[in-house]
């Protein structure tokens, strides 16, 4: 009988927490007391399965953004270094996160470096003209209003554009090896004059990309022009995340639509180029090539 009276006068207690106190928002503080004297161990049993929700779901979201990736052997690296950046975009870290990203077009580039038929196209078309006609931007209807060539375009600024030009893609800089990708790959070597500056502001974001990934080796001192590069994301990092998942949205799908080459790329670099007249002098250049501006902003 003794029994049977605690339990109906603790259940009094319990209604009455319920109604009378715990109901009553001032009186918070002694809900969230008497919690942690009842369970002790349950924040962390609960932050523990909140954490693993958010670890499958950005797995979830990995495997989907790169579930029809066309370079199937690199989808496991691929999905754990988007995994890794989303991560460190939950955790507001701009430089972790623009390495992640980094990571996953290295290895992609790298891997499309290899490619034995696109880098014998890279040799091949070195002389070619840079620009199609944008009336019928056709892999073969050039625009000879130009004359830039190709090496012109990928090795702007470069001190010997002749010896860059001879050496073969696997053993470009990072950054050179990109630009000739982007160009031989994500335009399918069909660049008009008027893309110009998008072509540019690609390459300019990779590099800028190169500057957050420097950041991150020790030891390594950035110069000038890469200091420059990763201010633009530092001092807006909320814009930043969104203009660097932009353009890994565009790389990962442009690779998709371009690699491999073409049959037509491929028939097209073996036409002779050597009537083609080569100056070392790049494209005049005034803060930007000087061709019409089609007046499009890409990824910001």
């Amino acid at each position: 009988m003794e029994q049977d009276t605690n339990k109906e006068d603790l259940r009094k207690l319990l209604n009455f927490l319920k109604n009378r106190i715990l109901s009553v928002t001032s009186n918070r503080w002694f809900a969230n007391e008497l919690y942690k004297i009842l369970a002790p161990e349950s924040d962390a049993k609960i932050s523990d399965i909140q954490e693993q929700c958010i670890e499958s779901i950005l797995k979830e979201q990995a495997v989907e953004f790169y579930k029809d990736f066309v370079i199937e052997e690199l989808r496991p690296q691929l999905i754990s270094d988007f995994v890794k950046m989303e991560h460190w975009r939950r955790r507001n870290n701009i430089q972790e996160f623009g390495m992640a990203v980094f990571q996953q077009i290295e290895a992609i580039i790298n891997r499309i470096s290899y490619d034995n038929t696109l880098s014998e196209v890279f040799m091949s078309m070195m002389n070619a003209l840079c620009y199609v006609d944008a009336g019928t931007p056709k892999i073969d209807n050039r625009y000879t209003k130009s004359t830039y060539t190709i090496a012109q375009l990928l090795f702007i600024n470069q001190k010997d554009i002749i010896t860059k030009s001879a050496r073969i893609l696997p053993e470009q800089w990072v950054y050179d090896k990109f630009k000739a990708i982007n160009y031989f790959v994500c335009h399918q070597a069909c660049l008009t004059n008027f893309q110009f500056n998008q072509f540019k502001e690609e390459n300019d974001l990779f590099g800028q990309l190169y500057g957050l990934r420097n950041l991150n080796h020790r030891g390594n001192s950035l110069k000038d022009t890469e200091i420059e590069r990763v201010k633009e994301f530092e001092s807006n990092p909320g814009r930043a995340f969104l203009t660097i998942t932009s353009f890994l949205c565009w790389f990962v799908d442009s690779v998709n639509k371009g690699f491999p080459i073409s049959k037509e790329l491929i028939d097209y670099a073996k036409t002779d180029f050597k009537q083609v007249t080569n100056s070392v002098i790049g494209p005049k250049i005034m803060g930007k090539i000087d061709v019409p501006d089609d007046g499009k902003k890409r990824f910001k």
